[in-house]
C-alpha cells in the first residue's frame, strides 16, 4: 500500500507542492485568527459563597451562619472539600468540587440548599453570594490615573467615574471595569437626635423610608390596543431634592415633616480606608476584566486606542500610565519561545550541515519545519486549541522531533542510493523500507503522552494541550515524511553534489566514516566483554539515586513574570495615617534604589475581599509594586538589607516576593512557604498551641515570619441589656443596637443612582462625639411611650475578648499555620518541620498538611502512576507490533538508565523534580523506543541475509549510527536555546529541556551501545 502511494504521489509533485501551499494560506489565516493567552482556558472546579452579617463577632459569624451554610452544603455532589472562614462581619464557605464537574449544574444545586435555610439565618445576614474561582478572570489590563496639576486629588475618581469610565465600559469585549483608589462619594444623611425625638419618630422609621420609598415598582400589566403597557410607580430618587423633601411622618397636628426638617442631608467624600498611589501621586486604577471569549491581544489594542482617541478630551488635566497589560507578558513569553524556536532550528540545520555534508538534505529537512508548524496550527484553530505557553511549550519540544521521522527517511534514501540504484527507486524503496519502523516509533511517542490527556485533575487540566500540541506536531512530521519530503527529494536531489569536504570547512568538523568505524571496534569489543561497562552503569546509576536525596521537590517550576511586590505587615491595629508615612518613606527607597515605575496600596477595604474571596483579611498591610528586568533579582537583597537596618521601619515585617503568574494561583505550593493545619478539639487549644509554635519559628533567623489563622484573641466591647426593662420601655435588643451603630459610622441604607453611577446613602448621628465606652451611654432613643431614653438606664458594657476569625476545614476547626521562609531549601524546609512535630507532639491535638499540600502530593503520585502507565502501554504496543514479549522488553530495559543523565543534571542546573521535568522523562521513554525499534528493524533485515549473530548486529549497528546521531543531535540542539532561558516565559520548559538534553546525550550511549549489546546476549543465548 506504502508503495503504491509513494509512487502515485512522485508522479504528481505539483499536486503535492499546491496542497502544502493551500495548508500553508490557510495556516497563516489561522494564525491571525486564533486566540492567544497565557494558559490554557481553565475551569477550576471552586466555588465561594460570601455572606455578610455586619456587625458581629467571628463566634457569631460561625454559629448563626458559616455552621448553617457548611452542613447544608455537605450533601452537594462531587464535593471534594469544604473550608470556611468566619471573620468579624463575613462569613466566606469555600467549596472544591472533583475536577471535571459540570460548574453550571453544580452552582444550581448550591443556590437551591442555601435557599432551603435561607429563613434559618439572620434577619440582617445578606443573602449569600456565589462566586466562581477563574484564574483567567484576573484584570487584562490596569490603567493608573492622576492629575496633572495640583488639583484637589478628592476630585480625581467622582471625575473618572463621570467622564471616563464609560469609554472602556462600552468597548466589546470588556465585561468590567473595577475601579480603586481615590475618594468615593456619598450622601449623608445626619439626623439630629433632639429632632428626631421632637417629631417623636425613630431610626427604624426613617431607615424604612429611605429603603422603601427609593425605588420604582412593578405594578402589572394594563390592555393597550393588541399590546399590553407596564405599570409601575416612579419613586426612585433623582436629585438631593427628592431626599431632602421626602416625607418621614407627620406631627400630632397632622403638620407633616420632611427628612431634611430632621436631618442635615449633603453630599460628601467618603473617609478614606485605603490609599493608592502612582510613583509617588495620589492615583485611581482601572482594572480592566475582559470576557472570556475574547483576544487579550486584539482587545489591549482598542483599549489603547481608546485612549490615543479620548486623549484630547481628558489628556489636558489627567495622566495616565498603563501599569499593567496582560498581552505584553504572553506577546514576551511567545516571543520568546518563538526565538527559541528559531535559534533552535537554526542549531539543528548547523548539526544536519555538518553530518550530512551538503545543503540539499539538510535544507530538504529544515523546509518541513514551518510546513509542520502551521499546519499545527491550522489544526490548533479547528480543535479550539489556543496559543499559550503550554501549547507554544509543545511545539517547542516538537522542534527537535521534527526531524525525527524525516531523518529515518532520509537515511533510507540515502542507504538506497548508495548501493547504487536510481533516484526514483531510492525514493520508492528506502521509504517503504523504514515505513514499520517509523510508523512504531510514532505510535510509541504517541502513547507516551497519550495517558497525560485524559487526567482529570489539575495536572490533566493543565498539560492535556501540551500533550495534544506534541502528539499534533509529531503526527504532522510523520504525514510530511512520507508525502512531502519524498516528492520534493526526488525535486532536489537531482541538484545535489555529494563529498564537498575539500569545498567547505564545517564539512571537516565531523569525519562520519572515521568515527563510525571506532564505534564498531569499540561496539565489538563491548559485545565480547560487556560486563565491565555494566559495573560502571550499575555504580553511575547508584550514584544517580543518591543524588536524588538533594533535589529540591516541587510542583511546578517558577515562572518568572518581572513584577515584584514589597509587602510591609504592621502590627495590629496600627493607624492608617502612620501606615501612610511609612509607605511614603518606602517609596523613597524604592525609588532612589530601582529607578522604577511603581504603585502603592495602603491598606486594603472589605470591597477588596468581595471582588476577590481568595485573599486573606488583611487590614495592616502595605504594598509597592513594580517591575524587574530579566537579571537584576539580585537588586531585591539590596533594598532589604537597606530596609532593614533603617530606624524607621524597626518592628515591621519587610519582604520582597514575586508576583505570580496565573499558575501560581492555581497551584499554592511555594519551596519559601509551608503550610499546615492544626487541628484539635477546642479553639482555645489549637490556638494556644498555634501561639506557642510562632513564637518558637519567629526566634529562628531562617524563618522570615509566622502567620496564624487563629491569632490570639482581640478586645472587644459587650452590651448588656436588662429584659425587664427593656420590655417595660417597649425596646428590643435590636433597637440597642441601630442606635449604637447609627452613633458610631452609620449605616448605608441604600443607593443614589444617578446615570449608571450609584452612591451610597448613609443615615447617622449627627454630633454624637463617641470617643469612648462610657460616651455610648449617653446616647438616647424614642420610648413607644414617648419618652426620650439615654442608653445609660438600660445598658451596661463590659470588655471581653473574642477570635477575630474562625476556619473550618470539613467539619473541623483548624488553625491554618502559614511559614514564610528565608530561603525554600529542602535542608532548611526539613528543619523547620522538624521542630514543628517536636513542638506539636501532643495527644490533644493533630497536625496535617494544607489541603493544598495533599493536592499537590495526589497530583505527583498520578504523574508517577502515568509514567509507570506510559511505559506499560508502550510495551503492550511493542508486544503486538513485533509479536514477541522478549525483544520488546529488551527495547524498554535501557529506559531506567536516563537516571544516570538526568538526575546530576538537574541538580547541576539548579532546577527541581518537578511536573516539566516528569514530563521530560516521559518523551526520553519515546525517543528510547525509537532508536530501539530502528535497530531491531535493521537487524531483522540483516538476520535474513546472514548467518553470524556478530555481523548482523554490527551491520545493523552500523546503519542506525547516523539516524541516532541526526536525531538525537537535532533534538538536543533545538531544545538548547530553551535550556538558556531566553526571556520570559521559557522558565517553564527549563527543567524538561535540561532533562531532555542531558538524557538523550545518555540515550544515545544507550542506543548506539546498550540496545546492540542487549540483543546480542538475547539472541546468543536464544
Amino acid at each position: 500500500m506504502i508503495r503504491t502511494l509513494i509512487t502515485a504521489l512522485l508522479h504528481k509533485p505539483i499536486a503535492v507542492f499546491m496542497s502544502a501551499g493551500l495548508v500553508l494560506i490557510f495556516g497563516v489565516i489561522s494564525f491571525q485568527q486564533i486566540k492567544f493567552a497565557l494558559l490554557p482556558n481553565i475551569e477550576y472546579p471552586r466555588l465561594t459563597i460570601l455572606t455578610k452579617f455586619e456587625n458581629s463577632s467571628a463566634v457569631e459569624v460561625e454559629n448563626l451562619v458559616t455552621k448553617y451554610l457548611t452542613d447544608s452544603l455537605n450533601t452537594v455532589p462531587r464535593i471534594e472539600q469544604i473550608e470556611s472562614d468566619s471573620y468579624q462581619g463575613l462569613s466566606i464557605v469555600r467549596i472544591r468540587f472533583k475536577y471535571g464537574t459540570d460548574l453550571a449544574i453544580s452552582t444550581l444545586e448550591v443556590r437551591e440548599k442555601l435557599d432551603q435555610i435561607r429563613d434559618l439565618l439572620p434577619r440582617d445576614a445578606s443573602r449569600p453570594l456565589i462566586t466562581r474561582f477563574n484564574p483567567g478572570e484576573s484584570p487584562f489590563m490596569q490603567i493608573a490615573f492622576t492629575f496633572k496639576n495640583a488639583e484637589d486629588e478628592r476630585k480625581l475618581r467622582p471625575y473618572l467615574e463621570e467622564n471616563v469610565l464609560f469609554y472602556f465600559e462600552r468597548i466589546e469585549g470588556v465585561a468590567s471595569v473595577q475601579v480603586s483608589g481615590g475618594y468615593k462619594k456619598e450622601i449623608l444623611v445626619e439626623i439630629d437626635p433632639e429632632r428626631m425625638n421632637f417629631y417623636r419618630t425613630t431610626i427604624d422609621e426613617i431607615k424604612h423610608k429611605i429603603i422603601s420609598q427609593n425605588k420604582n415598582i412593578p405594578a402589572g400589566q394594563l390592555p393597550y390596543g393588541n399590546k399590553e403597557l407596564l405599570i409601575k410607580t416612579k419613586s426612585q430618587f433623582e436629585s438631593l431634592e427628592d431626599i431632602k423633601n421626602l416625607i418621614i411622618g407627620s406631627t400630632p397636628n397632622f403638620e407633616r415633616f420632611n427628612l431634611s426638617d430632621i436631618s442635615e442631608i449633603k453630599e460628601v467624600f467618603k473617609k478614606k480606608q485605603s490609599y493608592v498611589r502612582y510613583n509617588g501621586k495620589d492615583a485611581v486604577i482601572l482594572s480592566l476584566y475582559k470576557e472570556s471569549s475574547r483576544n487579550s491581544f486584539a482587545l489591549s489594542k482598542e483599549v489603547k486606542q481608546v485612549i490615543k482617541d479620548q486623549n484630547d478630551i481628558f489628556g489636558k488635566l489627567l495622566n495616565y500610565e498603563i501599569i499593567f497589560n496582560e498581552s505584553d507578558y504572553i506577546e514576551s513569553s511567545i516571543n520568546s519561545l518563538i526565538l527559541s524556536l528559531v535559534i533552535g532550528a537554526f542549531l539543528a540545520y548547523l548539526s544536519l550541515l555538518i553530518i550530512l555534508k551538503n545543503t540539499i538534505s539538510p535544507t530538504l529537512l529544515v523546509i518541513t519545519i514551518p510546513i509542520s508548524i502551521i499546519s499545527s496550527i491550522l489544526i490548533f484553530r479547528f480543535i479550539g486549541i489556543s496559543l499559550n505557553l503550554m501549547s507554544m511549550g509543545g511545539l517547542a519540544i516538537g522542534i527537535g522531533m521534527l526531524f525525527d521521522s524525516s531523518n529515518v527517511v532520509l537515511s533510507g534514501i540515502e542507504r538506497n542510493l548508495h548501493l547504487g540504484k536510481n533516484l526514483q527507486d531510492s525514493v520508492i524503496e528506502g521509504v517503504v523500507e523504514v515505513f514499520g519502523s517509523v510508523s512504531s516509533a510514532t505510535l510509541t511517542t504517541i502513547i507516551v503522552f497519550l495517558p497525560l490527556v485524559f487526567l482529570e485533575s489539575l495536572v490533566g487540566i493543565l498539560f492535556s494541550e501540551m500533550a495534544f500540541s506534541i502528539i499534533i506536531i509529531i503526527l504532522v512530521s510523520y504525514i510530511i515524511s512520507f508525502s512531502f519530503l519524498p516528492v520534493t527529494t526526488m525535486v532536489l536531489y537531482k541538484f545535489r553534489k555529494d563529498n564537498q569536504e575539500s569545498r567547505f570547512l564545517l564539512y571537516r568538523i565531523f569525519d562520519e566514516e572515521r568515527i563510525k568505524q571506532k564505534y564498531v571496534r569499540f561496539l565489538q569489543i563491548l559485545l565480547k566483554n560487556p560486563s565491565r561497562l555494566f559495573i560502571l552503569l550499575l555504580i553511575g546509576l547508584f550514584f544517580s539515586l543518591i543524588t536524588i536525596i538533594f533535589l529540591d521537590l516541587d510542583f511546578l517550576p517558577k515562572i518568572s513574570t518581572g513584577r515584584y511586590v514589597l509587602r510591609v505587615e504592621f502590627p495590629k491595629g496600627s493607624p492608617l495615617h502612620l501606615m501612610n508615612e511609612k509607605s511614603q518613606l518606602l517609596e523613597q527607597e524604592i525609588r532612589g534604589k530601582f529607578n522604577r515605575d511603581y504603585f502603592t496600596i495602603v491598606s486594603r477595604d472589605e470591597l477588596e475581599i468581595l471582588k476577590n474571596p481568595n485573599l486573606q483579611k488583611e487590614k495592616y498591610m502595605v504594598q509597592i509594586e513594580f517591575s524587574l528586568g530579566k537579571n537584576e533579582d539580585s537588586l531585591i537583597s539590596e533594598i532589604l538589607d537597606k530596609l532593614n537596618k533603617k530606624s524607621d521601619f524597626l518592628n515591621l515585617k519587610i519582604w520582597i516576593e514575586e508576583k505570580g503568574d496565573l499558575l501560581s494561583q492555581l497551584v499554592l505550593f511555594r519551596r519559601d512557604v509551608i503550610n499546615l493545619e492544626i487541628t484539635g478539639e477546642s479553639p482555645v487549644t489549637i490556638s494556644e498551641a498555634g501561639y506557642n509554635l510562632k513564637n518558637k519559628l519567629e526566634s529562628n533567623p531562617k524563618v522570615l515570619f509566622v502567620r496564624l489563622g487563629m491569632d490570639t484573641q482581640e478586645p472587644e466591647l459587650l452590651i448588656e441589656s436588662d429584659p425587664l426593662k427593656l420590655a417595660s420601655f417597649g425596646l428590643l435588643n435590636q433597637n440597642i443596637a441601630d442606635i449604637i451603630k447609627m452613633g458610631l459610622r452609620g449605616e448605608d441604607v441604600s443607593k443614589y443612582k444617578v446615570n449608571a453611577n450609584e452612591t451610597d446613602i448613609r443615615v447617622h448621628l449627627k454630633d454624637t462625639n463617641i470617643k469612648e465606652a462610657k460616651d455610648l451611654l449617653g446616647l438616647r432613643l424614642l420610648t413607644r411611650s414617648g419618652e426620650n431614653l439615654a442608653l445609660g438606664n438600660v445598658i451596661n458594657y463590659k470588655e471581653s475578648t473574642a477570635y477575630p476569625s474562625i476556619q473550618r476545614s470539613g467539619s473541623n476547626i483548624v488553625n491554618n499555620v502559614y511559614i514564610r521562609l528565608q530561603d525554600g531549601d529542602s535542608s532548611t524546609r526539613e528543619e523547620i518541620l522538624n521542630i514543628f512535630k517536636s513542638e506539636m507532639n501532643r495527644k490533644d491535638i493533630l497536625v496535617l498538611p494544607s489541603d493544598e499540600i495533599r493536592q499537590i502530593e495526589s497530583s505527583m503520585v498520578e504523574l508517577m502512576l502515568t509514567l509507570a502507565l506510559s511505559t506499560i502501554i508502550v510495551y503492550m504496543v511493542l508486544s503486538g507490533i513485533f509479536e514477541t514479549f522478549a525483544v520488546s522488553f529488551i527495547m524498554l530495559l535501557s529506559a531506567p538508565l536516563v537516571i544516570i543523565g538526568t538526575i546530576p543534571f538537574i541538580l547541576i542546573s539548579g532546577s527541581s523534580l518537578n511536573v516539566s521535568s516528569f514530563i521530560g522523562m516521559i518523551l526520553l521513554i519515546g525517543v528510547l523506543v525509537d532508536n530501539a525499534s530502528l535497530f531491531y528493524e535493521y537487524f531483522s533485515i540483516y538476520s535474513k541475509t546472514n548467518s553470524s549473530l556478530n555481523d548482523s548486529i554490527l551491520l545493523a549497528a552500523q546503519e542506525i549510527f547516523r539516524p541516532v546521531l541526526m536525531n538525537n543531535s537535532t533534538t538536543i540542539l533545538g531544545m538548547l536555546p530553551i535550556a538558556f532561558g531566553l526571556g520570559f516565559g521559557t522558565e517553564f520548559q527549563f527543567p524538561l529541556s535540561i532533562v531532555v538534553i542531558s538524557g538523550l546525550v545518555i540515550s544515545t550511549f544507550a542506543s548506539l551501545y546498550l540496545v546492540p549489546i542487549f540483543f546480542h546476549i538475547y539472541f546468543r543465548n536464544k
